[in-house]
């Protein structure tokens, strides 16, 4: 029975749940794969939350204004999404 990370998953989860070998390093093992709210960043899809964790580690400034630096770290983030062969569900937020 597939676990949280305090309980089981519900039947309404599992119910909605994708069966499938989703990662070609997954051995040809199946997994299930569900869609979760993100309570840690509260869903933010219009937005990119960016950090300077050096100057800023309680991650109050934002620096999503700055475009230059949003594009080049969307293409760095999008090397090693390919680079590590996630599935196609994860490329989503990052547009085109």
């Amino acid at each position: 029975m597939p676990v949280g990370f305090s309980d089981f998953e519900g039947r309404e989860k599992l119910a909605s749940a994708e069966l499938g070998v989703f990662l070609e390093n997954a051995h040809d093992v199946t997994h299930l794969r569900f869609p979760v709210k993100s309570r840690r960043h509260r869903d933010a899809v219009d937005s990119n939350l960016i950090y300077d964790t050096q100057t800023d580690p309680q991650q109050q400034q934002s620096l999503v204004k700055d475009d230059a630096l949003e594009a080049r770290l969307a293409q760095q983030m999008r090397s090693l999404l390919k680079r590590f062969d996630v599935p196609p569900c994860q490329y989503e937020r990052m547009g085109p």
